[in-house]
């Protein structure tokens, strides 16, 4: 596909609200329309081997075509590629709202519509009653049986599957071009990694729980409220940027990009398990697509990019996949010494200074190998070379791989096994009625050690995440986001 920089440089874009041309953004900074001749791959998504493992991992049994440095195109990957170039158009919306009216006024009102309804809000701005019209209408496709069929489903995947799911999570968030880019600019996880890991293990730990993408449940309020966070996270970096900086790179936190959480999010726990050794169905692994597929709905993704099919979710992963930039970015050094900061301090801080150190020796080796199973060698040792013995010697990178792949395993095909005992359906809807005991036992030791670790902290653990931290946050302008070359 033709890139962005081989295109004309016009630095003038239609305004899809009014029509009118404005010369202070670049020509591609718009919303897409059906119809419209999709916008190129920007330069910064340039294809690299660092993400080739993981790719086939998640995506390798379900394409029909080899997966290699180029990404294959189809229809949909160039509708992806054009939707890298926006956010979210409700929800950004919502922002420049917040900015008219002000962030306490503009907070009260959309609070007041997600805690009673739209119509409760008094003479509600245009732009919270767009955004409304979409949260309070589900789409033609959600079936709540179903539903909650992929929910049950996807809670049932093994612990490990689950940690799997988050270190792949944490491979994109560290050295992912667009998402490390953002992440890094904020400050926000160098300096606040374990309250971060709380919040975002709050947030899955909660997805699990019945009816929790009911209109009124919490997770779903919550799930609009990070919705909110990451508009005003993408508003404060492209604030920064000058416009030749936004024609390189396109949109901070790209819509084509939370739409890749589908397969990396959603699916990738019982991925993990079948190519562990579980027998999990196509039928499913559909089901847990439209499941996660919802919720991305609700978070902002726009339907015309959604999957609803295991097979479409993770040809559209592999292909987010690809762009993920060369493995490293300006800020990957400092966000994976936050990452092993965190998974120093956690033991340490839960065990004591003994007990830490035997995490450190005897359980770290075997996740890195488990790491390495599931994202490559290459992306690993940049993590490692982040830590003070950096990166870990092939052979016994080698040895901890088997062993950590192997743990692993354990749990996945002894699941494998209950799933074929009579009884099986049953005894998974009665565990998930509490939701996912796994994270929410994660969840309760992050509490604890937040409470052990400093006075921060301590506060941070008594106060219930409500992700407001960006309504006062603007840019680079106020020192808040640094600037991105």
């Amino acid at each position: 596909m033709t890139r962005a920089d081989e295109q004309s440089t016009d630095l003038v874009s239609p305004d899809t609200a009014t029509g009118a041309v404005t010369p202070d953004r670049h020509r591609y900074e718009y919303y897409y329309r059906p119809g419209m001749e999709p916008r190129p791959l920007p330069a910064r998504a340039a294809p690299s081997p660092a993400w080739l493992p993981v790719r086939r991992f998640l995506a390798g049994q379900w394409v029909d075509h080899e997966i290699g440095l180029t990404p294959h195109e189809t229809p949909m990957t160039r509708l992806l590629a054009d939707h890298l170039w926006q956010g979210d158009e409700l929800m950004d919306s919502v922002v420049l709202m917040f900015r008219r009216v002000g962030p306490a006024q503009g907070r009260q009102m959309l609070d007041q519509a997600l805690d009673h309804g739209i119509d409760t809000v008094v003479d509600p701005p245009a732009e919270l009653v767009a955004l409304f019209d979409q949260l309070d209408n589900p789409p033609p496709w959600h079936d709540p049986a179903e539903w909650e069929r992929g929910r049950i489903t996807w809670r049932s995947s093994s612990l490990l599957a689950k940690f799997g799911m988050l270190a792949i999570d944490g491979a994109y968030t560290t050295m992912g071009d667009d998402v490390s880019t953002a992440t890094g600019s904020t400050g926000w996880f160098a300096q606040n990694s374990m309250i971060r890991g709380r919040d975002s293990v709050a947030w899955f730990a909660s997805l699990a729980l019945p009816g929790s993408m009911d209109r009124f449940a919490e997770p779903f309020k919550n799930t609009v409220r990070v919705r909110l966070m990451h508009s005003q996270v993408r508003f404060g970096i492209r604030q920064s940027w000058d416009t030749d900086t936004f024609g390189r790179r396109a949109d901070p936190i790209s819509n084509s990009a939370m739409a890749g959480g589908l397969g990396a999010f959603g699916l990738s726990p019982l991925v993990i398990d079948r190519r562990l050794g579980r027998k999990i169905s196509e039928q499913d692994l559909d089901e847990v697509t439209k499941f996660f597929a919802y919720i991305l709905y609700i978070f902002g993704v726009s339907d015309e990019i959604l999957a609803k099919n295991v097979r479409d979710a993770m040809a559209n992963t592999e292909y987010i996949a690809s762009l993920g930039g060369r493995g490293k970015t300006e800020y990957s050094a400092e966000l994976n010494g936050a990452f092993h900061q965190l998974l120093s301090d956690l033991p340490r801080v839960l065990l004591g200074p003994r007990g830490g150190k035997l995490v450190e020796l005897a359980v770290l080796p075997l996740f890195w190998g488990f790491f390495n199973y599931l994202v490559g060698e290459q992306l690993l040792q940049e993590v490692l070379r982040a830590r003070p013995s950096g990166e870990m010697g092939a052979t016994r990178l080698k040895i901890m791989t088997v062993l950590g792949t192997g743990a692993a395993a354990i749990g996945a095909r002894t699941l494998g096994f209950l799933d074929r005992l009579p009884g099986a359906t049953r005894r998974r809807e009665r565990a998930a009625a509490q939701g996912d005991r796994a994270l929410n036992v994660t969840l309760k030791l992050l509490a604890v050690a937040l409470e052990r670790h400093d006075a921060e902290s301590r506060a941070a653990a008594s106060i219930e995440p409500d992700f407001s931290g960006h309504d006062y946050t603007n840019s680079a302008a106020n020192g808040t986001f640094a600037t991105i070359s």
